[in-house]
């Protein structure tokens, strides 16, 4: 570790290790990434960037927030090459941002950022307790990227995650994601099949309430969010007069018809593998419920009634594969942003996101 220096030192220093590590030509970085993080608490941003290595050439600055007086910073590189024997390399930029908080102040790391390509946020670290920061940085970047999830576990209610993203970036035009979301591809996607049927179709409109048993309680809320945007149902949000406690979360909603719906969160033992532990069950108004059940080896069974049972994949995609996807793509998903929607109505925020689409 040495103290912060100029850009220009940490310009020549990346140089010299890159002709180093690639002798040959090296590709030319295609996207800034900025990794926020709390030093005291585990992520997986090193294994996303393990999987992104030898794909995507890339500037890379590392941010932790740590307890040490003052801030540092290191250099490195790493390469890896291509079919054309080309380097792929990652050009990273390590700050341990001290309690003197000028690792993470601006001034320091975005002169290290690389002109006239975009600039990626990977933020793990609270939302709510950083609403300043935020609003300091967005101007600096083009894309801001969450993992709810992993916010979930330093106590972050999906509640507070949502009110950040809506109030302090959608409304602002920001393009934002969330790993969490992405995550969930595999369970609409069965979730619209159970429906996509003539005779089935009717079911849409007789749901009384969504039982999820899964282990992440965001990427609940965030399924409740989807099915409340695509159904056209009022959302109500979480009733504080109800007890609550970290394995039950119940929010409610207004179906079409103006009859209460409760979407019921129950969470998972951790097992590693997020498809074998996810149930969803519908409850209708009319018939016997409808089920989504994960099973060993990415699988999901299904049951409608009046019809056969069925077997679709139900992916767990890696935290690299959901990485390189969004460093892949300049946009918001717009399911995403109509699900984020229906909570800033809830809070009587109606424009707030309107604003950012």
């Amino acid at each position: 570790m040495k103290a912060l220096f100029s850009p220009q030192e940490v310009e020549q220093e990346l140089a010299m290790l890159q002709r180093e590590l690639s002798p040959t030509e090296a590709r030319s970085a295609l996207f800034n990434l900025v990794i926020v993080s709390r030093g005291e608490l585990p992520n997986q941003s090193e294994e996303a960037l393990a999987y992104l290595l030898g794909k995507r050439a890339a500037r890379i600055i590392q941010i932790r927030n740590v307890r040490d007086s003052q801030s540092t910073m290191s250099v490195t590189a790493r390469c890896f090459p291509d079919r054309q024997n080309r380097g792929v390399c990652f050009q990273e930029i390590n700050i341990q941002n001290g309690l003197d908080r000028a690792g993470g102040a601006p001034g320091t790391w975005t002169p290290l950022l690389l002109r006239d390509i975009p600039v990626y946020f990977l933020w793990y670290d609270r939302l709510d307790e950083n609403r300043s920061y935020i609003h300091l940085i967005r101007d600096q970047v083009d894309k801001f990227i969450v993992d709810s999830r992993w916010n979930e576990a330093t106590g972050e209610s999906p509640e507070e995650v949502c009110a950040v993203l809506a109030e302090e970036l959608l409304a602002e035009g920001q393009l934002v994601s969330d790993l969490a979301w992405k995550r969930g591809r595999s369970l609409r996607r069965i979730t619209a099949a159970l429906f996509d049927e003539t005779e089935a179709t009717d079911n849409l409109y007789e749901i009384s309430a969504v039982e999820i048993a899964s282990e992440c309680e965001n990427e609940a809320h965030l399924y409740g969010l989807w099915l409340s945007s695509r159904l056209e149902w009022q959302w109500l949000g979480r009733k504080r007069t109800l007890p609550q406690s970290k394995t039950r979360s119940i929010w409610h909603a207004i179906d079409r018809s103006d009859r209460p719906v409760e979407i019921r969160f129950d969470r998972c033992e951790p097992n590693g593998e997020m498809d074998r532990s996810t149930s969803v069950r519908f409850l209708l108004h009319t018939g016997e419920p409808i089920t989504v059940t994960g099973t060993p080896g990415g699988c999901a069974d299904t049951v409608v009634p009046g019809r056969d049972g069925e077997r679709h994949l139900f992916l767990s995609p890696r935290i690299g594969e959901l990485l390189m996807d969004e460093v892949d793509n300049m946009r918001s998903d717009r399911l995403y942003i109509e699900a984020l929607s229906q909570y800033a109505r809830s809070h009587g925020k109606p424009d707030s996101i309107e604003r950012g689409r």
